[in-house]
């Protein structure tokens, strides 16, 4: 009965994510309305999150809360659903679903989990907003939209048991966009969107199959393998184009997306560059500053900023140029932002670990010093066995698809492929 509860919550609450990703379709240019319920699952995540940001300082994500905020999003699903007929799009989900249901049910909570991750997204469910949580225990000072998702799928019955789900949510929806534009397009010609996108399914399948492995940022590098395609294809069309503000709208609020979940994924921002190179700069600059889709994404990256001051004082822990020590009392302190990012270069250039620390972090992150370290206790590890599996799935590949004549491709295609790859 427990499996039936887990299974029934977790088809009910995708249901109200694409609702609400219709939803934010329908605000934002109605023709997003034409992705797929893969898409608007995204989609949807992007528009929770933000109504989670919103909401938490004026009440407590509680039973009340969320239970209204889902009847709303179901009630958005079963309108469009009638409305757009999507039948076959439905049983494809619910097929995707239930085959990746063991993921939920083989689950291993992330480390992290025990330590700050449940706590902070209860926390959600019992207050509003608490201003300087950092100062009294050191997992509050990492934020996510990781945990604001969480305090959303708090529910009677089911209550903190799917709190792990995001990273599942997002691969089921990701792979629902892929499958779709595999198996269900119609392709006269295998291009550069085809093999990407077969890669990809292979890989996030793969690697990213031990869910318990999803911290905060996963997620987002799934986000970002799946619209490295769309940006490609968008590229290559003219900017009077039907298909081309859409597509570049969502590419736009999943990289806002994918902000929230890791600040440094705002990095992603780069892959906007060709737009600037390929299409008139004035119009994409007025388009990008004067749509909708520039609005929410502005706001989505400002509520993300202000969760931040409101748990730090700074607007981006632990950059301590961002901090207002000086100006709110709820502040920390530079010198100890100072110290936990000097902390956090050693970690992450495998200066320390669980077991072990280096004798002279200052002068071990300094340049280059970490290189011969991380690759033995790192890349020697964990990259190599990406690298070797990534290397036998192109072998496969290139054994599988070899064409008869080799195409020479345009110029233009050239120049985003050249582009892609520096990026």
């Amino acid at each position: 009965m427990n499996y039936l509860l887990l299974y029934f919550f977790a088809i009910i609450l995708s249901f109200s994510i694409i609702g609400h990703g219709y939803l934010l379709s329908k605000i934002i240019n109605k023709d997003l309305l034409n992705f797929n319920i893969g898409y608007q699952g995204l989609l949807g995540i992007l528009f929770l999150t933000m109504i989670s940001y919103i909401t938490i300082f004026f009440t407590k994500h509680g039973y009340i809360h969320n239970i209204i905020l889902h009847v709303i999003g179901i009630l958005s699903f079963i309108y469009f659903f009638k409305k757009k007929k999507i039948y076959s799009e439905l049983n494809r989900l619910i097929l995707i679903f239930t085959i990746l249901f063991i993921g939920l049910l083989i689950i291993r909570n992330h480390d992290d989990f025990s330590y700050y991750h449940l706590t902070y997204s209860l926390g959600l469910t019992e207050n509003k907003i608490f201003f300087g949580l950092g100062q009294f225990q050191h997992g509050y000072k990492h934020h996510s939209s990781l945990f604001f998702f969480n305090s959303i799928i708090f529910l009677p019955f089911i209550k903190f048991y799917l709190f792990h789900s995001l990273g599942w949510f997002t691969l089921v929806f990701a792979n629902y966009v892929i499958i779709d534009y595999l198996l269900f397009n119609k392709i006269k010609e295998l291009k550069f969107e085809y093999f990407f996108y077969l890669l990809t399914l292979l890989f996030i399948n793969i690697k990213f199959c031990r869910i318990g492995g999803y911290g905060t940022d996963l997620s987002g590098q799934i986000i970002l393998l799946l619209i490295i395609p769309l940006i490609y294809s968008t590229l290559k069309l003219k900017s009077d184009d039907a298909k081309f503000k859409p597509n570049l709208s969502i590419i736009i609020l999943l990289i806002a997306y994918s902000a929230t979940l890791k600040s440094f994924l705002i990095l992603n921002l780069i892959f906007l560059i060709p737009f600037f190179f390929f299409f008139d700069f004035k119009q994409i600059f007025n388009y990008l500053i004067l749509s909708k889709t520039f609005i929410l994404g502005f706001l989505i990256i400002s509520l993300l900023l202000s969760i931040n001051i409101a748990y730090t004082g700074c607007a981006v822990y632990p950059v301590k140029e961002t901090c207002f020590e000086k100006k709110l009392s709820w502040s920390l302190k530079k010198d100890h932002v100072d110290h936990m990012n000097k902390w956090y270069h050693q970690w992450s250039k495998a200066g320390a670990g669980v077991t072990y620390r280096v004798t002279d972090p200052e002068n071990y992150i300094k340049g280059f010093n970490w290189v011969g370290n991380w690759y033995k206790r790192y890349f020697s590890y964990k990259g190599n066995e990406t690298l070797r599996g990534l290397f036998v799935v192109f072998i496969i590949f290139l054994i599988l698809f070899r064409g008869p004549n080799k195409k020479i491709p345009d110029k233009k295609n050239k120049k985003i492929t050249i582009i892609l790859y520096i990026l």
